[in-house]
């Protein structure tokens, strides 16, 4: 046997045979967490509704792109879905020179993307959802072996970390340092934003990949040096090199260069002043300075793209100014979104009674949450530990940078979760070996009236995670705020006859957002249900029509082709404005406005029934 690890309050627990420990240090246990992540993000992969941006990393990762498409006209659903159709006569170097020339993204995914759709989709096929969701899925599976093996270094080194724990003996340590690790695999697998980030045709999962490696990269260079050991040549190739290709996937990936820069130099201002300042002039500094010179001239070769990308009309959204009533909703949302990191439950658009019954559940598992880790937390850092340190600075690092753009108005990186990837990593590392700390000790764990081991503490938290993971697969959680399948489902059930679409264009965000409105109709043709049975290919309640209206600066010069194509229009046909403000007169043109039942959508729509003749 194994032995027994005396916990804090004396108690003993048998840590089970030799072979069982073997198991869970073998691959086959990371295969079960990986394959039980695999389960969840590939759960219902196609079923939710596509969005504009995940139609952007088709479009742009097949080469196509989309402004090629005839604005002022009418336009069919097919012509509208050229873009998302495999060309096979358009190769690589268009795809990433198109993308450069109409996107703010750097090129790596998207040149993965290229490779993925033309190898799993025929020449001329449309491409289908889940297969553009599928690369992202994939690389969000192999997240979890990558955050095990980097979990359980570290914890290799962090044992032990309870307060007041005794010295567990040199046998016993590799079980504790496996529970710690084993913690990180399961909310890696289970966690509801990681299944949302990799249930999406988007970059964030290979960023998330890079993220593991570069900070295994930084940690491991802390805790070189903390031994007065150099950092090695090799790791710091390894560094640079993966810090390259994540700015190369995502430019936000400076955020966490940034904050690795701050562990080093937390580390350096640390031993200078504990140790003396000569100790940065020896080798191991030597080293670690030239490893951080070509960090900062790889970024510095991007900046260039970088201040490009944040000066775009396509970005010009999260550069709103705050009012001062709204201060305090960025580290509010920030707050929110690290939380869904680890649990969510459905909240968005329940009833009341779900969501009174979500939030409460939620803040009694938070609860629990924080009283499990934040003694562990705290005795981390009361110590002179650099690796806990170092993981502080990776969480609160970004985070605090993230706030500091936001109130320098350079952008509000708070309003959307997807921009929370940068962290992510290191968010799950740290709540993941604190949860499993705290099952390798098995100390009585009571919060008010409740009385548990943090093993059955554990378990709780992971179910909920499990279910908040259920329920982002299902559509609900992490809603979009722009609902296209809701969109079909109001203009389906409201209208008479064949429905006219009208969008306004300013930047390829809004073509873009007209392509996803017709991608989602082409597929629920392709799925009929019950309630919306499959109807002929010619059914003229299934034939809607495009009309993409192009900025003007005088409002009847906008209007002017709308009111030509509603003039030379077949009667009688349904006619929806899609976010067109103001509203529009059209009575002379024989369309009157239908009554309004709205549903929430995302957009701003206008129903017009034109039956008469033009006047």
């Amino acid at each position: 046997m194994i032995g027994k690890w005396r916990g804090p309050q004396g108690s003993s627990t048998r840590l089970g045979a030799i072979g069982q420990v073997a198991f869970w240090r073998s691959g086959w246990a990371v295969l079960g967490w990986t394959l039980l992540g695999a389960l969840v993000r590939f759960w219902n992969l196609g079923g939710k509704p596509p969005s504009s941006i995940e139609v952007a990393s088709i479009g742009f990762g097949l080469g196509n792109g989309f402004d090629h498409l005839p604005l002022n006209r009418l336009v069919s659903s097919a012509e509208l879905l050229e873009p998302l159709r495999v060309q096979l006569t358009v190769g690589l170097d268009e795809t990433i020179a198109r993308l450069a020339a109409q996107s703010t993204h750097p090129p790596l995914f998207f040149g993965l993307m290229h490779g993925w759709l033309r190898v799993l989709t025929p020449a001329g096929g449309l491409v289908d959802l889940a297969t553009a969701r599928s690369l992202s899925a994939l690389l969000g599976c192999l997240a979890i072996p990558a955050g095990f093996w980097l979990a359980q270094w570290l914890a290799d080194h962090l044992v032990p970390l309870q307060d007041g724990a005794a010295t567990p003996k040199p046998t016993d340590r590799p079980v504790a340092a496996l529970w710690m690790a084993h913690g990180v695999a399961a909310l890696l697998a289970l966690s509801p934003y990681g299944v949302a980030m990799a249930q999406e045709a988007r970059h964030y999962t290979l960023a998330i990949l890079w993220a593991i490696g570069t900070w295994a990269a930084t940690l491991g260079a802390v805790h070189r040096l903390d031994q007065g050991r150099s950092p090695g040549w090799g790791l710091g190739i390894a560094w640079v090199l993966g810090n390259g290709l994540s700015l190369a996937t995502h430019y936000f990936c400076l955020l966490g260069i940034a904050a690795q820069g701050l562990a080093i130099g937390w580390l350096a201002w640390n031993q200078g002043r504990s140790q003396g300042w000569s100790i940065l002039r020896g080798r191991p500094w030597r080293v670690m300075g030239a490893i951080a010179l070509a960090q900062i001239a790889l970024a510095a070769a991007w900046l260039p793209a970088m201040a490009g990308a944040s000066e775009s009309e396509l970005t010009a959204w999260i550069r709103e100014d705050l009012s001062p009533a709204e201060w305090l909703l960025p580290p509010l949302r920030l707050l929110a979104w690290l939380a869904t990191m680890v649990v969510l439950l459905p909240v968005e658009q329940q009833p009341l009674p779900v969501i009174l019954g979500s939030a409460i559940a939620l803040l009694a598992v938070l609860g629990l949450l924080l009283r499990m880790i934040g003694p562990l937390w705290r005795s981390g850092l009361a110590r002179p530990a650099p690796l806990w340190w170092a993981l502080s600075i990776g969480i609160l690092g970004p985070l605090v940078l993230m706030l500091l753009s936001i109130y320098t108005d350079r952008g509000d990186l708070s309003v959307a979760p997807r921009y929370q990837f940068v962290h992510f990593p290191l968010v799950v590392l740290g709540v993941g070996l604190a949860l499993g700390q705290r099952a390798a000790d098995r100390t009585p764990l009571s919060i008010g009236r409740w009385q548990g081991s943090g093993r059955s503490a554990m378990v709780a938290i992971l179910v909920v995670s499990l279910l908040g993971s259920w329920a982002v697969a299902n559509n609900w959680g992490f809603l979009k705020s722009r609902q296209v399948d809701r969109l079909w489902e109001q203009i389906e059930g409201r209208s008479t006859h064949a429905p006219l679409l009208v969008s306004h264009i300013e930047t390829y965000a809004e073509i873009r957002g007209t392509v996803a409105i017709a991608y989602e109709w082409q597929r629920r043709q392709a799925a009929p249900t019950q309630q919306r049975p499959a109807q002929p290919p010619n059914s003229p309640q299934l034939a809607p029509q495009f009309l993409m209206l192009q900025e003007a600066s005088d409002r009847a010069d906008a209007q002017a082709p709308l009111a030509q194509v509603i003039q030379q229009q077949a009667r009688p046909f349904d006619l929806w404005t899609v976010d067109l403000s103001p509203a529009l007169d059209l009575e002379a043109y024989g369309c009157k406005r239908a009554k309004e039942r709205r549903r929430p959508t995302g957009y701003r729509l206008r129903h017009y029934q034109c039956t008469e003749a033009a006047s």
